[in-house]
């Protein structure tokens, strides 16, 4: 099973941030997602919107992130950029993905702009879009055709970081998602909190998954990186 590990850059410090993303990139997961902080971060739950708010308290600015990608890069793995429109359009689409290709960056998420709106310029960055489980068939075509390195697929309607139930749906869209494109990587998040999660959705037919808010709260519990990320994949 594949595995995305997300974490705001910035949180609870920059320095400690990088030695997290140094963590994460050496450990046995494909893609690291460094989320650019946002005040108000409308895909995320209570968990990551404090860390989003303490590094925003940190000062962090999108040109720090860069240092980030390239330390992710450097242990070859794949870096995705997770972050708002507002961010972008603030710091300009032009010279975002300018640097994005300069630290060669795999890909962005981008969770307030649609895949019918995504801009043209920023479609050069491969972005990867969420599928959420009252997606419309014709339109989750669209998203698995324009998604690059990964499909996002929502295990259920909310934010993230919930215990809730996952959505039955989610088999119905991993089916046909492998009607569409037998070869797109099937990643799931929203919740995923447990190996028997990824237990359950590569059961279902995933390929990846991704963690996000398990990872944050066990660093403010004073887990282990490592363990943390090998209890949630059973390696």
């Amino acid at each position: 099973m594949k595995a995305s590990i997300y974490f705001p850059f910035g949180f609870p410090t920059k320095e400690k941030s990088l030695t997290i993303f140094e963590e994460v990139a050496t450990s046995p997961v494909q893609y690291v997602e460094i989320g650019i902080p946002y005040s108000d971060p409308s895909a995320d739950g209570e968990i990551l919107q404090y860390a989003s708010q303490v590094a925003i308290e940190n000062g962090v600015k999108v040109k720090d992130v860069w240092e980030a990608v390239d330390l992710v890069k450097r242990h070859g793995k794949k870096a995705v950029i997770m972050t708002y429109a507002n961010i972008i359009y603030q710091y300009g689409i032009d010279e975002f993905v300018e640097e994005a290709k300069r630290h060669a960056l795999d890909g962005i998420i981008v969770p307030d702009i649609t895949v019918e709106e995504f801009p043209q310029k920023l479609k050069l960055l491969k972005p990867i879009f969420l599928v959420p489980p009252n997606v419309k068939e014709e339109r989750l075509e669209r998203i698995v055709r324009n998604s690059g390195e990964f499909v996002y697929i929502q295990s259920r309607l909310g934010i993230t970081g919930q215990k809730e139930k996952f959505d039955p749906r989610v088999k119905w869209i991993l089916d046909e998602i492998k009607e569409i494109d037998k070869d797109k990587n099937k990643f799931i998040g929203f919740g995923i909190h447990s190996a028997n999660d990824v237990k359950l959705f590569r059961k279902l037919g995933a390929n990846g998954i991704i963690v996000g808010s398990a990872l944050v709260k066990a660093i403010m519990e004073g887990k282990g990186i490592e363990e943390t990320i090998d209890n949630l994949l059973d390696t």
